[in-house]
């Protein structure tokens, strides 16, 4: 009888027990930020008989409804945006995540923050200018310059060849919903204004001969206006160019797939991308006392200076709608990214040719519109729209630092299928009676050259960068 009672007292004990931590009121907050989820503090293990122990098993309320508590996400889960992105060592336990125990865990995507900035260094590269028509060339004296004949060599002949451009490009993205299924995000990118600048200058004694070559539109012979000559003319020539790239995008972010340590998001949005480019002449020419060069269909004095600058610019602008995709990989705290998009719809081209001849001296000093390759018959701005596309590749890898910033390296390249360009605009056939530095200047006779069209080619860039994310 002793044993009975001794029962039904155990007995009793462990129904209480149980009573506690099924309603027990001591609760603590469940684990991930956010979570609605609280538990209950079991009660002691009771004995059981026989020398058994009563295992408590942890619960957890949501709704009313208990349920056993897990901590963080359960394997092959991913987390929500509002937790953490690691998992502190002590809260892991096996088969939570797919990495080793004693790492931190970051999130495989997006998810685990609300809004993101990107802020990068570029260095990037773009294709070179075709090599220009001849502008300027040099030899001896009994070759005056001219193409084709004995001794006369073409300077600055190279393609344009801007070498590395330094700039910078920004990106802002938010998620409008908690799970990271829909995000916007908003790109621009910006290079800096590269040039090239080569000159050439004679002596006081004229040498060497310099001289800037055209085909007369008259004749169809290679001809050349002078620059230096021994005994004739001394002077100098400057050929430069400049060339600059920039853009901006807004898009939507759609998520496609996610992982435990991967995401795929799909982008749909709108694209801009700009080229401004230039190309000019500029040469002075002093008249010494057997030089003849003409200005306003006379000769220019003796001691004055004569230029002659000719200018083409060229832009370009990109509007259209994209379509890409993009996918992100986690391990540990290193991740790495690919991304390919295409932007397809309108580039709107502009070529602005301008010339001008200036005659500067003691008592003397006057301006007429038009050079020598930018003249009255081609002169002025002209446009054309052309329907196109550019596609874009980048790719990156990355340190995550903390929970909230991450340093990387990318690399992007971008194809530009219809652009105009400088050095593709200038026609070298010149009808001298454009020309105000001709003699013959004011009567035009011949063929109405050169002509002002729009010439398209291709463009693309390519480029390192290196950036810092902050996500919040």
């Amino acid at each position: 009888m002793r044993n009975g009672l001794v029962g039904s007292v155990a007995a009793l004990v462990a129904g209480a027990g149980m009573a506690v931590a099924q309603s027990g009121p001591n609760l603590e907050p469940g684990y991930w930020q956010g979570a609605p989820a609280v538990s209950a503090v079991p009660s002691p293990a009771a004995p059981m008989p026989g020398g058994l122990t009563a295992q408590a098993t942890p619960l957890t309320t949501t709704g009313g409804q208990a349920t056993p508590k897990t901590t963080g996400s359960a394997p092959g889960e991913f987390p929500v945006v509002g937790e953490p992105l690691w998992v502190p060592e002590d809260e892991f336990k096996k088969g939570d995540t797919p990495f080793d125990e004693t790492e931190n865990h970051y999130g495989p995507g997006p998810t685990p923050y609300r809004l993101w900035a990107d802020a990068e260094y570029l260095l990037f590269w773009v294709k070179p200018g075709l090599p220009p028509p001849p502008l300027v060339t040099t030899g001896p004296a009994s070759s005056l310059g001219i193409l084709g004949q004995p001794g006369t060599n073409v300077l600055f002949s190279n393609e344009l060849d801007y070498d590395e451009h330094s700039g910078g490009r920004v990106t802002i993205g938010y998620w409008l919903d908690k799970g990271g299924q829909v995000g916007v995000e908003a790109v621009g990118f910006l290079l800096e204004n590269k040039a090239i600048h080569r000159d050439a200058a004679s002596d006081a004694t004229g040498l060497p001969l310099l001289a800037r070559p055209a085909v007369n539109a008259v004749t169809g012979q290679e001809g050349v206006t002078l620059i230096s000559f021994p005994g004739a003319f001394t002077g100098d020539v400057g050929v430069s160019s400049t060339s600059q790239v920039y853009g901006a995008e807004a898009n939507f972010i759609g998520s496609l797939c996610r992982g435990s340590c991967w995401c795929a998001d799909m982008v749909i949005g709108f694209r801009y991308v700009g080229l401004s480019e230039s190309l000019g002449v500029v040469s002075d020419t002093v008249v010494g006392p057997t030089g003849l060069i003409g200005f306003n269909g006379a000769p220019a004095p003796v001691g004055s200076t004569v230029t002659i600058t000719d200018r083409f610019e060229t832009r370009n602008d990109f509007y259209g709608g994209q379509v890409g995709g993009r996918t992100l990989f986690h391990w540990n705290k290193f991740f790495a990214s690919l991304q390919g998009k295409l932007a397809v719809g309108n580039t709107h081209e502009v070529v602005n040719t301008q010339g001008s001849t200036v005659l500067t001296g003691a008592g003397v000093s006057g301006s007429l519109p038009g050079g020598l390759l930018a003249v009255a018959s081609n002169s002025g701005l002209r446009s054309r729209d052309e329907f196109t596309f550019i596609p874009e590749a980048a790719a990156k890898v990355g340190y995550n630092i903390t929970d909230c910033i991450s340093v990387f390296v990318g690399y992007t390249f971008l194809y530009w299928y219809d652009v105009a360009r400088p050095s593709e605009q200038i026609d070298r056939v010149v009808n001298p009676g454009f020309v105000p530095s001709n003699l013959t200047f004011g009567s035009v006779t011949g063929p109405i050259r050169p002509i002002g069209e729009v010439n398209k080619t291709d463009f693309w860039m390519q480029g390192i960068s290196f950036g810092v994310e902050v996500r919040y």
